[in-house]
């Protein structure tokens, strides 16, 4: 976010939050892992294919394991169709992938979507899934996704995006040297989950959120990432790649699967409802862009 409109902690009620830098990824490689990473060999050494995991919400808000005899969702036909589908279930969304090719799009699309039947509420408070460029002053030029501080926005950076190839690469080399959760899943999956687990992550209750910190302060992300290193919401969503996708299993993705199946309503988290002015606001005054 640019300089002008940073925010410092307390951010909401029972704050414990912190600030944390965000690191330009190849110098963060370079510093943490190597060629024959040992983080990267403990990471390969612990795989175990773990299943992705399915939760969902009921009415009232509740986290609950999906049964396995619901069906799943297959996928778009195509944009138009996912554009039309969007229109009729969440008509506040704006949806800006034009730059993408439309495989690229529906592969965003088809993940988000199947994420976002499984968590609803999640999803609720968004405006916008875009695609523009990264800016050096407001921390985003290295980044290949990020949320928006309000919720309210899923930004892909067109300095990765636009080349999918390119995307493909640099997935594929921060999983290798363990900056990024190892799973085998698309460049565009990996990276739309991850963004998916901070909106899930936001929308968690305060006894969850606060369980979820104590993990962090345990474990730090251990075997799962040098990103869910960084601080609590990294590790939630690098935990929740691990989940949905298959990847490493440790004791942090065990704890928060417990989590998130601990069936707190997402309504008596205080985050949620702060985010949630916080976009009501900003949807009176400005775009979810600015």
């Amino acid at each position: 976010m640019a300089a002008e409109h940073f925010y410092f902690p307390p951010f909401h009620p029972s704050c414990r939050c912190t600030v944390v830098a965000i690191r330009d990824i190849q110098a963060y490689v370079a510093e943490h892992a190597s060629e024959e990473s040992p983080e990267a060999e403990n990471l390969e050494a612990v795989y175990s294919g773990l299943e992705p995991q399915s939760f969902s919400m009921d009415q009232d808000g509740q986290l609950i394991q999906s049964p396995a005899s619901l069906p799943q969702f297959t996928g778009f036909a195509s944009v138009p169709s996912a554009m039309e589908h969007y229109q009729q279930v969440m008509p506040q969304i704006l949806i800006d992938l034009d730059d993408l090719e439309e495989d690229q799009s529906l592969a965003v699309l088809d993940q988000f979507e199947h994420l976002r039947q499984k968590f609803p509420a999640a999803a609720a408070m968004l405006l916008t899934i875009g695609i523009r460029q990264g800016k050096k002053g407001a921390g985003t030029l290295n980044a290949l996704s990020w949320v928006t501080d309000d919720g309210s926005a899923l930004v892909l950076n067109k300095r990765f995006w636009q080349d999918a190839e390119k995307l493909a690469e640099v997935v594929h080399e921060n999983r290798k040297h363990g900056v990024f959760s190892r799973t085998k899943a698309s460049p565009e999956s990996h990276i739309v989950t991850h963004e998916y687990g901070h909106f899930l992550y936001s929308a968690l209750g305060d006894s969850q959120r606060r369980a979820v910190l104590d993990l962090f302060s345990r474990y730090g992300g251990k075997g799962l990432s040098l990103v869910a290193a960084q601080d609590a919401s990294e590790m939630f969503a690098e935990a929740f790649v691990v989940l949905q996708l298959g990847g490493p299993g440790t004791r942090v993705t065990e704890a928060i699967a417990e989590i998130l199946q601990s069936g707190e309503s997402v309504a008596k988290s205080s985050v949620a409802e702060f985010l949630r002015q916080r976009v009501m606001k900003r949807r009176k005054k400005c775009s979810p862009w600015n």
